[in-house]
This record gives C-alpha cells, structure tokens and sequence, in this order.
C-alpha cells in the first residue's frame, strides 16, 4: 500500500487483483449480486482517493472490507 500511496498505479493494480474477489464475494453475501460489483467498485475509488491519506495502522484487507 506504501507505493500505491505513493501514487504508483501498478501497485494499486496489485491491490485490485488481489482482493477484488474476495470483496465482491463478501459485498454479494449483504447485498446481493447485482449491488456487489458497485460497492467493490465504490471501496476501490475510495481507496485511491485517499491514498495519500492512508495509515498503515492494521491489516489492509480489513479496511477494504470497512470500506466495502
């Protein structure tokens, strides 16, 4: 997350391809199939926005799913 931070796009590429299965499993278990895809979408934009904002203070993929 540093480099993505950072604002180096293909670090955050590398979060996108690691996590985004799992979110839109997680995000279709609450809200259905058809509200996933937006709500992963959604925590992924939030997340770029933010990046420079971002503090490494506990596992990534919990924020993801916070954000989700």
């Amino acid at each position: 997350m540093h480099k993505a931070a950072a604002g180096d796009p293909r670090a955050f590429e590398e979060i996108v391809r690691r996590y985004e299965r799992r979110l839109a499993r997680f995000a279709a278990g609450l809200l259905g199939d058809d509200l996933a895809v937006d709500a992963v979408q959604e925590a992924f934009l939030r997340l770029w926005r933010g990046r420079g904002k971002f503090e490494a203070c506990g596992r990534l993929s919990a924020y993801l799913y916070r954000l989700t």
